[in-house]
């Protein structure tokens, strides 16, 4: 992952790289919100069913419910919370899939500084938001995309080799309409396709659909993959890179953990103090 994240551009001279379980304070931090979590709220969430859904690899939410549900894929959200509120960030990145868990963290946040007294102890995150928020599944574009589904054939990585990428999106689900058109209601995986597209490209989509108005689904999904493929070539060399240069990841790993731990170290401090456990 890290080798992922520094081939993306990250630079650690201007940003904080670590594993989380480098710093024990987030596990620590996540089990003090816990205490004060609303479980009714987390019930209300929708992620869970999506992760689960996804983790199951099945067709619709509809598909899973509660009775397969653990307590760890419950309370991640607030672990999540904890990630944020370590470092106090004021802004969060966040797909349109993760505004129910940012409002999680400034209820938490909110919470903690009425009960320590202290309005300013944890600002309240506000979102940084892409334009192209949410990519959905290849093979069932009715679900977002992700990472943790069992089936490769779903989703793109950045990892994946030109072949992979070709492989993935011939093999994505369209329909049997004729011509390009975007239609997210009846035509959602051919729009899936025009929204990476136009992701990638930068164009408008009323730029992409022109293009493309007078082609094939074939001729778009030919020419998504030239643009995938290209648009990863830098990554791809960096990454091939970086794998091979384990002591320099390694380093920054050290060195990212040691400042990390640093600020959750002081900040669960802080809160140990406010609320009695120092």
């Amino acid at each position: 992952m890290m080798c992922v994240l520094l081939a993306i551009g990250l630079d650690p001279a201007h940003c904080c790289l670590f594993n989380q379980d480098q710093v024990p304070a987030h596990s620590e931090m996540a089990w003090i919100l816990n205490c004060i979590a609303p479980v009714g709220r987390l019930n209300r969430m929708t992620t869970w069913k999506s992760q689960l859904a996804s983790s199951k690899n099945a067709n619709s939410l509809a598909e899973v419910d509660d009775s397969m549900l653990h307590l760890g894929l419950l309370a991640y959200p607030v672990l999540q919370s904890a990630d944020i509120l370590l470092y106090k960030s004021t802004q969060v990145p966040v797909g349109e899939d993760q505004v129910q868990h940012l409002e999680l963290t400034k209820v938490l946040a909110k919470a903690l500084n009425k009960q320590t007294k202290n309005k300013l102890l944890f600002p309240l995150p506000q979102g940084i938001y892409t334009r192209q928020s949410k990519i959905l599944n290849l093979r069932n574009p009715t679900m977002k995309m992700s990472k943790s589904n069992p089936s490769d054939l779903t989703k793109i990585l950045i990892t994946d080799t030109p072949e992979e990428v070709q492989r993935k999106i011939k093999s994505a689900v369209t329909d049997s309409l004729e011509g390009v058109r975007y239609d997210p209601e009846q035509r959602p995986g051919l729009s899936n396709l025009l929204d990476i597209y136009q992701s990638i490209s930068g164009q408008e989509l009323a730029q992409v659909e022109r293009r493309f108005q007078d082609k094939s689904v074939v001729d778009l999904k030919a020419e998504l993959v030239d643009l995938l493929v290209e648009h990863f070539r830098p990554f791809n060399a960096q990454f091939a890179r970086l794998v091979n240069a384990r002591q320099e990841v390694e380093n920054i790993y050290l060195a990212g953990a040691q400042k990390a731990a640093a600020v959750a170290n002081l900040t669960l401090s802080q809160l140990k103090k406010h609320i009695g456990l120092d």
